[in-house]
């Protein structure tokens, strides 16, 4: 249904990913520079991917290499089916996008869509929400992502049977599990985020990684 109102009001789908990495990533950046301004403010828990329970702990600077490395697949093949990963991360960052247009100030929403590198079609806060919406719906129906916060309660025995029970594969979900222990971004970063920012936004990323 997502797919075809998509269709119909001719909005390619990596506009709206472009949209939605694009603010996802620049809040979170944004967040980690006040973070290291004022050292009494907790330096994680916070980032696009708290909008996915699971994932919350990682750190913010990994979030923006997880954005970056989705942000690359999705420029050079924006066609499901997407990793769970990848789902979890468009998830989040399609949230934190619509979050956005609700809350911040219209300079704030401005800045992210007139100075970025791809020229958006002008529309209202609402429109651009809603497409959002029915992206977000068209990359994870089924949301399975948001069900794994479950697993760490229990035992392993539990975990496995739960996994199966929810027609989870290992191969979906080791992933997931593998980025909560990366604590830095990686070096390719940079290189990943032509398209998403522009040249001297990457340059600001480069001087934010080494401090």
């Amino acid at each position: 249904m997502y797919s075809l109102a998509l269709n119909r009001l001719s909005v390619p789908r990596i506009e709206l990913t472009y949209l939605a990495c694009r603010i996802a990533f620049l809040e979170t950046q944004e967040r980690i520079v006040l973070a290291r301004q004022f050292p009494e403010t907790p330096q994680e828990g916070f980032g696009y991917l708290t909008e996915v329970p699971f994932l919350r702990e990682v750190s913010p600077e990994v979030q923006l290499d997880l954005l970056a490395r989705t942000w690359e697949r999705c420029s050079t093949d924006n066609t499901p089916p997407f990793s769970m990963l990848e789902e979890s991360i468009l998830f989040a960052a399609c949230e934190r996008a619509v979050w956005c247009f609700g809350c911040e100030e219209p300079d704030v929403i401005e800045r992210h869509l007139v100075s970025g590198p791809v020229s958006l079609a002008a529309r209202s806060r609402n429109e651009w929400q809603t497409l959002l919406w029915m992206f977000q719906f068209e990359v994870s129906p089924m949301a399975d992502f948001l069900l794994l916060d479950e697993l760490a309660d229990m035992s392993p025995e539990e975990a496995e049977y739960a996994r199966t029970d929810w027609g989870l594969a290992r191969e979906q979900t080791d992933p997931m599990f593998d980025v909560l222990s990366e604590w830095r971004s990686s070096p390719g970063m940079y290189d990943r985020l032509a398209g998403l920012l522009t040249r001297d936004e990457i340059q600001t990323v480069r001087e934010l990684s080494h401090h």
